[in-house]
């Protein structure tokens, strides 16, 4: 058997490990657009001469195997639109843009995130020294600016208050009767007239 497409078939469950017996499948293996899951089978690794290895859009879990970085003569993977994780294996066939759509995936092809030895099974990556400073460090000045306009607003305003009550002080006695309040003596009313 020289190729052996399966795609589009609405084919379900995991990838059998027998898939990687007939060690004489050279041209193509295409499983994409099926509904395959779980993990990629190492088996796959045994089809030596295999050129082209089609698993994309289908879900996919867990990491490449590193038994496919011992498929030299594939010239082409298709892993694309999967879940997969991990770190992609040392092989020309994996120098690929065809690793779309798995976020935990990272390497040396185009388009993935470069792999850090203490992150390649974390599919969130750690916050840097640098990026906490990169983002405190605004929230900081914006929080001093909001302190500050709302000091100064502050004086102001007593400021204010205190000039108005300075001058109703002053004028308090210019027209006394308006600011009658009762206590005037009757003394206080035979002097006025």
């Amino acid at each position: 058997m020289r190729s052996l497409k399966l795609s589009r078939n609405n084919l379900n469950g995991s990838i059998p490990f027998q898939i990687g017996n007939p060690v004489e499948l050279q041209n193509v293996l295409d499983l994409s657009g099926n509904l395959l899951t779980g993990e990629i089978s190492s088996q796959l690794g045994k089809l030596h001469v295999l050129e082209i290895l089609n698993l994309s859009h289908n879900t996919l879990t867990g990491s490449i195997p590193s038994s496919l970085k011992e498929m030299l003569s594939l010239t082409s993977i298709d892993l694309s639109y999967n879940n997969l994780v991990g770190s992609l294996p040392e092989n020309k066939a994996f120098q690929q843009e065809t690793f779309v759509g798995n976020k935990g995936l990272c390497g040396k092809a185009p388009g993935l995130k470069p792999c850090n030895s203490s992150r390649v099974n974390n599919s969130e990556p750690k916050m840097k020294h640098k990026d906490i400073i990169l983002i405190s460090l605004p929230l900081l000045s914006a929080m001093f600016l909001l302190f500050l306009v709302i000091g100064i607003t502050s004086i102001l305003c007593r400021r204010t208050r205190s000039a108005e009550q300075e001058r109703f002080e002053r004028n308090k006695d210019l027209f006394s009767i308006w600011n009658w309040n009762g206590c005037i003596s009757y003394d206080d009313i035979i002097n006025a007239t």
